[in-house]
């Protein structure tokens, strides 16, 4: 079931969104369907969120990543999880939000809103502070310093034990095994590599 509230319910919505250090979340919910840096088949699941990149689809200058493909492993574990995504609007501090919720029955809950990065913090400084000590997977859409467009999605799969790093580029997608469980460190290492951020997924229990 799929319910839809008023524009701004703070009593919906700042429960939510104020434990994140965010503002009105849905103060433009037009940019939505406007200048959202976003793909047309948006996802609706977790397990279809991954791999899709928050990376504007029309500039061809240089080629987007490839469809990232995880192990069946990696892609059941976070199929049962909880993800927020975060996508910027171009040239500023704006952001969209899809947050999914799974619960039983298959039936997802599902919150779409909008934001602004508060107290001048950049793109970099946001996304570290979307990853806590809780998150069990997350992903990071940008550019590296040569202007290439790359994808890094990493699962901390508590399942198996192993922590694997996924990096796409427009040739291929490189699976990575690493050792260092402190997922805030390894994504603070991983954005500062990064010479923009564009998007960044998160997922939890």
């Amino acid at each position: 079931m799929i319910s839809f509230g008023s524009m701004f319910n703070p009593e919906r919505v700042l429960g939510r969104y104020g434990k994140l250090g965010l503002n009105n979340p849905e103060y433009n919910i037009e940019g939505l369907k406007n200048d959202a840096e976003r793909p047309k088949d948006f996802p609706v699941y977790p397990n279809e969120s991954i791999g899709r990149s928050q990376i504007k689809t029309n500039n061809s200058k240089h080629p987007q990543p490839k469809e990232l493909e995880l192990s069946d492993n990696d892609k059941d574990f976070v199929s049962k999880l909880s993800s927020d995504m975060y996508g910027f609007h171009p040239n500023g501090d704006r952001f969209w939000v899809h947050s999914i919720e799974p619960v039983q029955g298959g039936v997802m809950n599902i919150c779409m809103g909008d934001g602004k990065i508060i107290n001048g913090a950049s793109r970099h400084e946001f996304a570290k502070n979307r990853i806590k000590d809780d998150t069990q997977a997350f992903q990071i859409a940008g550019k590296d310093i040569y202007g290439g467009n790359k994808l890094i999605t990493v699962v901390n799969n508590n399942e198996t034990g192993i922590t694997t790093m996924y990096t796409c580029d427009s040739k291929e997608c490189y699976p990575l095994a690493v050792e260092c469980k402190d997922i805030k460190l390894l994504a603070s290492a991983i954005i500062d590599n990064l010479s923009a951020v564009q998007g960044v997924t998160v997922w939890k229990k």
